[in-house]
C-alpha cells in the first residue's frame, strides 16, 4: 500500500477483503434466493442456497436461509400429518358406524396416503370426493354412490352399433325418411310366379318405431342365425385369448423360498429390485410378477386358526387384528400375542412381517373376493403393517385390496397379521 497522506486517526480502522469471482457469484445467488423466499417459492430458494454453500461453505446468509426453509418444510409436514390423521379418524368413524362400506373405506384410506404425483386421473377425481366427504361437504351415501359411478364402465349404446352397421344416409335421404308418416312399411309388389295358379302370399307387415325409421333396412333384414353364429364365434375368440394370456401356474416358482426376516430401511429402487428378484406381483411396479405357488396348510391350535406356508416356512395368523391400529398399537398387539401366560396358539415368536414376507402373500389375481390373497385367509385384514421403514421415515404397509405396497406415517392405521418363522 502506498499512503498519500500522513497524519493520525482516532477510532476503529476497518480493512476490507478483495471479493473474488466465486464470492460475487455466491452473493448474486444468495440475493436471488432471498427474493424467491419472499415470493413464497421455498423449493427454488432451497436449491439456490445449496449452490451457494457449494461455492462458499461458510456463507452465513445461505446457512440461515436453509435453516428457515427446513423449518418451513417441517411445519408443512406437521400440518399435512394433522390433516391426514383428521381424515383417517373421520373415515374410521364412518366405517365403524356402518355408513362407509369396507371396500370404499379401504380404497379411501389408501388413496389419502398417496402423493399427488402418484395419482392417476381417476384416483385424483376420487380423492377430490374423499376431501369433500371428510370436509362434510357431501354425505357418506353420496360419496359411495359417486365413487361407484366413477368405477362403473360405460356400456356402449345400441344405436351406435346400428349406425356402424347401416350405411350413412345423405341429408336429402334422411329428410325423405323423416317425412314418411305411416308407421307400416308398404309391401313390395308381388313377384310373378312360374306357376300362374299359385296363391299369392302377402308380405308380413312390420311396425317400425318412430325413432328407428332412419334404419328400416337393418330392422327388416335382421338374420338371427347369422347373429347367433357371429356371437358364438366372438365368444370362442375371447376364450382363446383368455387361455393364452391367463397366468399359468407352472410359470410361478414353487421351490422353497427364503425371505428376509430382519427389519430394515428400504428405498424405492431397492423395493423395485426386490419385487423383480422374487417375482412378486405388485399392481404398481411389477404387474408381470407371477408370485409363488404356496403350499398352505390350515391349522387350529388352542382354538386359534393358523395358516402354515411350507414353501416359505412361515406360520401366519389366519385373520389378525379385528380393527385397524396405529404402529405403536400394532407393536403392543404383538407383545400381547407373545404373552408368557397365554401366547397366541400356544406359541411364541410372533412378530410383524418384513415387506418381503408380507408381499409373498400377494396373488397375481383377486382370489379372495376383491383381495389379492388366498381364500384361506380372512377377508377382514385388507391391508397390514410391516416392520420395514422407507427412507422417508414412515413404516411400509401391504394392501391386498389395491395389490401394492405403500407406506404410512406412524400415526396412520392398518390391520395386523402376525407371522412367525418355523424351524
Amino acid at each position: 500500500m502506498h499512503p498519500i497522506q500522513k497524519g493520525s486517526i482516532k477510532g476503529k480502522i476497518f480493512l476490507t477483503q478483495y471479493e473474488t469471482a466465486v464470492q460475487k457469484q455466491a452473493k448474486s445467488l444468495d440475493a436471488q434466493a432471498q427474493a424467491l423466499l419472499k415470493a413464497g417459492k421455498f423449493g427454488e430458494a432451497y436449491e439456490l442456497w445449496h449452490q451457494v454453500i457449494e461455492l462458499v461453505p461458510d456463507h452465513s446468509g445461505a446457512e440461515q436461509g436453509l435453516a428457515e426453509v427446513e423449518n418451513w418444510l417441517k411445519e408443512k409436514e406437521r400440518k399435512r400429518q394433522e390433516i391426514l390423521e383428521r381424515k383417517q379418524r373421520i373415515l374410521l368413524n364412518l366405517y365403524r358406524e356402518g355408513q362407509l362400506p369396507s371396500e370404499e373405506f379401504d380404497a379411501a384410506m389408501a388413496l389419502i396416503e398417496k402423493s399427488d404425483d402418484e395419482l392417476t386421473a381417476l384416483e385424483r377425481e376420487t380423492r377430490r370426493l374423499v376431501d369433500e366427504l371428510t370436509d362434510k361437504k357431501i354425505s357418506a351415501a353420496s360419496y359411495v354412490k359417486s365413487v361407484r359411478l366413477l368405477r362403473k364402465p360405460i356400456e356402449p349404446e345400441i344405436e351406435r352399433k346400428v349406425e356402424k352397421a347401416a350405411p350413412m344416409a345423405t341429408k336429402s335421404e334422411s329428410k325423405k325418411v323423416l317425412e314418411v308418416k305411416p308407421a307400416v312399411l308398404k309391401p313390395k309388389p308381388p313377384v310373378e310366379k312360374a306357376e300362374p295358379d299359385a296363391p299369392k302370399v302377402e308380405p308380413e307387415k312390420v311396425s317400425i318405431p318412430e325413432e328407428k325409421k332412419v334404419f328400416p333396412i337393418v330392422v327388416r333384414h335382421e338374420n338371427k342365425k347369422w347373429t347367433v353364429a357371429v356371437s358364438v364365434g366372438l365368444i370362442l375368440i375371447v376364450l382363446m385369448i383368455i387361455i393364452m394370456i391367463w397366468p399359468r401356474e407352472e410359470q410361478r416358482s414353487e421351490l422353497p423360498l427364503t425371505l428376509r426376516k430382519i427389519p430394515t430401511t428400504l428405498s424405492g429402487e431397492q423395493i423395485v429390485t426386490m419385487l423383480a428378484e422374487k417375482n412378486f406381483y405388485a399392481s404398481d411396479f411389477n404387474k408381470t410378477g407371477k408370485g409363488i405357488i404356496h403350499n398352505y396348510v390350515e391349522q387350529t391350535l388352542d382354538s386359534d386358526k393358523l395358516v402354515l406356508d411350507k414353501i416359505t416356512n412361515l406360520m401366519w395368523q389366519q385373520s389378525g387384528s379385528t380393527n385397524i391400529m396405529t404402529y405403536a398399537e400394532a407393536e403392543k398387539y404383538i407383545r400381547g400375542l407373545n404373552n408368557d401366560n397365554k401366547p397366541f396358539a400356544g406359541l411364541t415368536g410372533w412378530r410383524l412381517p418384513t415387506l418381503e414376507e408380507a408381499m409373498s402373500l400377494m396373488e397375481p389375481q383377486k382370489k379372495n373376493g376383491d383381495l389379492y390373497i388366498d381364500p384361506k385367509f380372512n377377508q377382514n385384514q385388507t391391508r397390514i403393517w410391516t416392520v420395514d421403514n422407507s427412507i422417508e421415515g414412515p413404516a411400509f404397509n401391504v394392501s391386498f385390496y389395491s395389490g401394492y405396497r405403500g407406506y404410512f406415517s406412524n400415526g396412520g392405521s392398518n390391520f395386523v397379521r402376525a407371522v412367525r418363522s418355523v424351524q
